[in-house]
């Protein structure tokens, strides 16, 4: 037991380094509202104009896709942490209930308040 809270401490530590010194929240922010915006271009072009240009259809589509996929990576990146201490946590059965779980392994994230506000 005491092993597995030390392997705990080391694995909440090493997140907090992750977060902080790898993870931009801003980035996160930034590639959200590019993918969102070409989603919002390809509706308007479905609105304004007729569907027989498929060209311009096929390069907005692609451009959503190229979007979605850079946004999903950087996110999955992003979350890495989380994802290690929880499965940790759920493997360990240290927390026994899951939303204390979710709630622990998202704690690390915290920092990133203190590293906006510098």
């Amino acid at each position: 037991m005491f092993k597995d809270i030390l392997l705990l401490c080391l694995l909440f530590t090493s997140g907090l380094f992750y977060i902080y010194f790898l993870c931009d929240s801003k980035k996160i922010k930034k590639l959200f509202y590019k993918y969102l915006n070409s989603i919002s271009k390809i509706f308007l072009f479905l609105n304004k104009s007729e569907v027989t240009k498929i060209d311009l259809l096929q390069s907005n589509l692609n451009e959503v896709s190229s979007r979605g996929l850079s946004f999903i990576f950087y996110l999955l990146y992003f979350l890495i942490p989380f994802i290690v201490i929880f499965l940790f946590l759920a493997n360990k059965e240290i927390i026994s209930s899951k939303l204390l779980s979710i709630i622990f392994s998202s704690s690390p994230y915290l920092i990133l308040l203190i590293k906006k506000n510098e």
